[in-house]
Parts: structure tokens; sequence; C-alpha cells
């Protein structure tokens, strides 16, 4: 019940802001992904590594937005700006006392890449093509289809779920599970791309490739931030969503299939 309340809540709210789009959508990606990289940040706190949180969540943000940014307000030097940072948080390194200073700058600097580098993938999506309308559908059709396959993935790995499918990484994934996100993100990906996709005549052989990419990425990018948080020895990446966890909890397969669905329509449709 948690769990449903919580979506009944957050869905509206990243509804909105995919069919504003512009500087609305990518103001909540920026924030959810801010939060991720965070909780991420708390995860390696857990282990005795103390990323340098402030630089990095403020670093964080300009990767995030760096593509826009560079778009929109073409005169200021925005990688400059980044790369003056990067050089700030090489020298306040320096004076860290807590733990070993070369993993403290280790783990600020991957949260540079995972998640933020990767979010720049959601935001870009929403801008792939000159027609926004288009885009709008291309976004709600990549996330639908991970959250097609997380929901479907959950249900049947729960009530049917006996083979398990990567117990070192995640003992509650199964077989039964995979398939059912499969076949979940089957129905709502071919749906919508024979429906408001269908301006851009996708081939059924595109449309199967894309079923694979936000369902097989899907799961890929869950099994990679469970990798993380066993490594620490954490359940949940943090507790500010009641049934779901944190936010990086509810973004992973999100945030692995956006590069390659990017990439996707950009070259292959």
């Amino acid at each position: 019940m948690q769990r449903i309340l919580t979506a009944l809540v957050l869905l509206p709210l990243a509804i909105a802001a995919i069919f504003y789009g512009g500087w609305i959508y990518a103001g909540m990606v920026t924030f959810v992904g801010l939060v991720a990289i965070f909780e991420l940040y708390g995860l390696y706190s857990s282990s005795n590594i103390y990323p340098l949180k402030s630089l990095g969540i403020l670093m964080g943000a300009l990767v995030i937005l760096l593509p826009k940014l560079s778009s929109e307000f073409p005169q200021i030097l925005w990688q400059e700006i980044l790369l003056g940072l990067g050089i700030l948080l090489l020298i306040v390194s320096l004076f860290i006392t807590k733990g070993r200073q070369t993993e403290n700058l280790a783990a600020t600097v991957f949260g540079l890449f995972y998640p933020a580098v990767f979010l720049q993938f959601i935001i870009k999506l929403r801008e792939i093509t000159p027609d926004n309308s288009l885009n709008l559908w291309i976004a709600v059709t990549v996330f639908s289809g991970v959250v097609a396959t997380d929901t479907f993935a959950y249900y049947v790995g729960k009530n049917f779920g006996k083979h398990p499918l990567f117990p070192r990484i995640s003992p509650s994934k199964t077989y039964e599970g995979l398939f059912g996100g499969i076949l979940g993100c089957a129905i709502v990906v071919t749906t919508l791309c024979l429906t408001v996709l269908q301006p851009m005549q996708i081939p059924p052989t595109h449309i199967g490739a894309l079923i694979l990419i936000c369902s097989l990425g899907g799961q890929l990018g869950d099994l990679i931030e469970s990798m993380l948080k066993r490594a620490v020895s954490v359940k949940d990446s943090g507790g500010i969503l009641p049934g779901h966890g944190g936010f990086l909890d509810r973004i992973d397969g999100l945030i692995f299939v956006a590069p390659i669905a990017y990439y996707f329509f950009r070259f292959m449709v």
C-alpha cells in the first residue's frame, strides 16, 4: 500500500514535468539527480568513505545540465567552470582528514559519472528532434517501458518467482520476474509505438530492439545499483520514498536505459 500511495503522489508530478518539458522538466530531472547523488554519497559514508558532498553535488548539477546550459547560454564558459570546480575539488581533498583522500576523491568523482552523466540523456531524450510533440512521446515511451518493466518484474517475481536470476547481487530477483518485466514492457512499448509514435513508422524489428533496451536495460540498471548497495551492506539507497526506498532506487533502471535509448532514436529510427 505504501508503494502504491507513493506512486500516486509522484506519478502526476513526473507526468506534468514531462508534458511541460523545457526548464521545468530539466529542473525536475536535476532535482531527482542531485538527491540520487546525495544518496550515493551516503552509501559510501556507511563504509568509512567520505565523498566531498557539497562540491560533488554542485558539480553534479552542472554535469546534468551541461548540454542544456551550453546550448541555451553559449556565451558562458560552462565547461571551464566545471574544470575550475574540478581543480578546487582536488585542492580541497588535500585537507580532508576523515578516511583516505584517494577513496574520498574517487567516490566523489564516481557520483559525477553515475548517475550525473547518465542523467544528461534523460533531458536530451526530451529534446532529441525539432518536433516537441514527438519528443514528448519518445520520452513517455521510454519512461513507460522502464516503469512497466519494473512493475511487472516486481509482481511476477513476488508471486511466481522460484528460480534466482543473480543471487550473488540480488537474491530476490528471479527469471520469472525477468520475463514478466519483458512481457509488460512489450505490451506498453508496442502499444505506444503503434499509436503516439506511429508518425515515425518504426519497423517491427526496431520496436523489438526498443523493448529489449527498456526491459533488459532497466533490469540491468537495477542490478548495478544492487551491486553498489551490496558492497556496503545497505538494502535501500534512502528512505525518502515510503515503500520504494530512495530516489536512486527508483531511477536506477532509467539511468541505465536513457543513453542507450537516446542513441537508438538518434541513429536507428
